[in-house]
């Protein structure tokens, strides 16, 4: 990741915990070396915040964010 994050490129990295399934969770995204709220969420709300960053290259842009089910 170190080369990545050093590099000029546009990424996302996602660090997600125990996924399920299940209806989308209200979520809560952490940074890193943030302390995590938790460890779960769900395959849908990866999906969801995915087609976010999508629609939105910006948003999270050369982050490494955390998932988490509230």
């Amino acid at each position: 990741m170190n080369i990545l994050e050093g590099s000029e490129l546009d990424y996302t990295i996602f660090r997600l915990g125990f996924l399920r399934d299940g209806d989308e969770d209200d979520y809560v995204i952490t940074h890193n070396g943030e302390t995590p709220k938790g460890y779960y969420t769900t395959f849908q709300s990866v999906l969801k915040i995915a087609l976010e960053i999508i629609e939105n290259p910006e948003l999270h842009s050369r982050q490494n964010i955390r998932l988490h089910a509230i």
